[in-house]
């Protein structure tokens, strides 16, 4: 028999072998990254971008929080909670710029005199 004929009898042996093998590696790892197996001591409480490549990541250890500010650079704790920090509100909209208000202002008028003119015959009307 050819060499191709083994070669084709060792993929069709090797082949499920490899696959099972993969199968089995994935599913344990995906257990142990996420902790289905057991109790998890470390935990991403939330993250923030602050630009390009750095943010803040408030970790949980434990019963304690670190605030970490992380970048190109590394990482720093910046902060320690024994307790939670209080969540922080949605900023307060920023006042609306008079040049938008006046815009508005005048597209309200414009419609208004557009409403009343309406079952009117207009200046070129039939």
């Amino acid at each position: 028999m050819s060499d191709l004929f083994w070669a084709a009898v060792r993929l069709a042996v090797a082949l499920p072998i490899v696959l099972l093998l993969a199968v089995v590696t994935v599913r344990w790892g995906v257990r142990r990254a996420w902790g289905a197996g057991g109790g998890r001591r470390i935990r991403v409480v939330e993250q923030v971008p602050l630009g390009r490549g750095t943010g803040l990541t408030l970790v949980a250890v434990g019963r304690r929080y670190y605030l970490l500010v992380w970048g190109e650079r590394g990482a720093e704790v910046v902060a320690t909670f024994d307790t939670l920090p209080e969540e922080v509100g949605a900023p307060e909209p920023a006042p609306v710029d008079a040049t938008l208000a006046w815009l508005v202002e005048r597209w309200q008028r414009l419609r208004s005199r557009c409403a009343g003119r309406e079952g009117h015959e207009g200046k070129y009307g039939g």
